[in-house]
C-alpha cells in the first residue's frame, strides 16, 4: 500500500514499505487531528486492564475473521496494546 500511495518506492524492502505506510497513516491522523486514546481522556491503566475482555469480545463478535491473517485472542490483545505505542 505504501508503494501505491507514493510513501515507498519499488526498491524499498517490504519491511521499509510497511513502516513508511504506517508513518503516512500517522501523518494523516495528525493532519486531520484525530485524537489519541489519551487525548480522548481514556486512562491508560484502565484501558490495559480491560484488554483481555475487549479481545474476548472482539473474538466473540467474529470481526477478527474478516482479516486476511488468521487472528487469535493474543493477536487482538497485541493490537490493543500497540495503540499506546
Amino acid at each position: 500500500m505504501a508503494r501505491e500511495i507514493g510513501a515507498a518506492g519499488e526498491k524499498d524492502s517490504d519491511e521499509a514499505a510497511g513502516k513508511a505506510f504506517l508513518e503516512a497513516v500517522a501523518g494523516i491522523c495528525k493532519e486531520v487531528e484525530i485524537p489519541t486514546l489519551a487525548e480522548y481522556g481514556i486512562d491508560r491503566e484502565t484501558f490495559f486492564a480491560a484488554i483481555d475482555k475487549m479481545a474476548e469480545d472482539a473474538m466473540a463478535s467474529g470481526s477478527p475473521s474478516n482479516t486476511r491473517k488468521e487472528m487469535n485472542r493474543e493477536d487482538v490483545s497485541e493490537i490493543y496494546r500497540r495503540l499506546w505505542d
